[in-house]
């Protein structure tokens, strides 16, 4: 049975018991353990998992502006499996991002959004990943839209966590619109992925 598809049901199965113990994705409460929304906290963010063509280039990784796509701006970035550039990265991250370095204390300018708010500590990877995914499978007429479920895949890539991805919101964090051929062209939904 391959690699992939034994994993596929793991992650599924924990996602279906987390949700019934403690409740869905950005919900979680317990009497026990206190619970951060990652979007709206990031605090393990793994540019090396989600963008796996990042060529260790900041800017790939969407720590730092990318053409006309947003940038992340996770509370915690977990540099793992970078192996000898995870120090230059870090190094790099930090004078570029926060104009911090190894020569002594910093001024530190308050993150600050476009809008001129200050701007959160979440990330929106998990819609992003979703949305490279949807762009990637811009066919609708082939795989995974062909399956006899096909938002479940749509799902598994994290497209139907609240709030779920839209054409709008993908279309911002992509920097263009996402151009569906070959059938239906909205976005799958939680709710068509269970009925």
């Amino acid at each position: 049975m391959g690699g992939i598809y034994p994993w596929t049901v793991y992650c599924d199965c924990w996602q279906k018991v987390l949700e019934e113990l403690i409740g869905p994705y950005r919900f979680r409460r317990s009497t026990f353990v206190g619970f951060v929304d990652p979007e709206y906290a990031e605090m393990n963010f793994v540019p090396n998992n989600l963008f796996s063509d990042h060529l260790y280039n900041l800017s790939r990784m969407r720590l730092l502006p990318y053409g006309t796509q947003q940038q992340l701006n996770p509370f915690v970035v977990h540099w793992a499996g970078l192996s000898g550039n995870r120090q230059r990265l870090m190094e790099d991250y930090l004078a570029q991002r926060f104009n911090l370095s190894t020569e002594g204390c910093p001024n530190i300018p308050r993150l600050m959004a476009a809008d001129g708010k200050e701007a959160a500590v979440g990330s929106q990877a998990r819609l992003l990943r979703c949305c490279l995914k949807l762009r990637e499978h811009e066919n609708r007429s082939a795989w995974p839209w062909t399956e006899s479920i096909p938002e479940v895949q749509a799902c598994y890539w994290g497209c139907c966590m609240r709030p779920p991805a839209t054409q709008e919101l993908c279309e911002e964090l992509l920097g263009e619109p996402i151009c569906y051929f070959g059938g239906d062209t909205g976005i799958p939904d939680r709710d068509s992925a269970s009925s």
